[in-house]
């Protein structure tokens, strides 16, 4: 969980990461974050993006999510 100052820079950066993408655009950001943490800030309807994951590695994972501007944002 973040905290509520950290929650709202992220929420500025993606807003503003959101703003400056083309219809058709990706936002591509790899962590170790999980899913369940990293989708809970990404997958908001205002950002107008779809999301999509991969895991990749084995014992220490990582992830690639790809946010695709202009796309329906799954709810699952």
């Amino acid at each position: 969980e973040v905290s509520p100052d950290t929650a709202c820079f992220i929420h500025q950066a993606l807003s503003e990461i959101s703003r400056c993408l083309k219809p058709g655009g990706r936002f591509v950001s790899i962590t170790f974050a999980q899913p369940f943490f990293r989708r809970r800030l990404y997958a908001r309807s205002e950002y107008d993006w779809s999301i999509r994951h991969q895991s990749y590695g084995e014992g220490f994972e990582y992830f690639v999510y790809v946010m695709t501007k202009g796309e329906e944002l799954s709810t699952r």
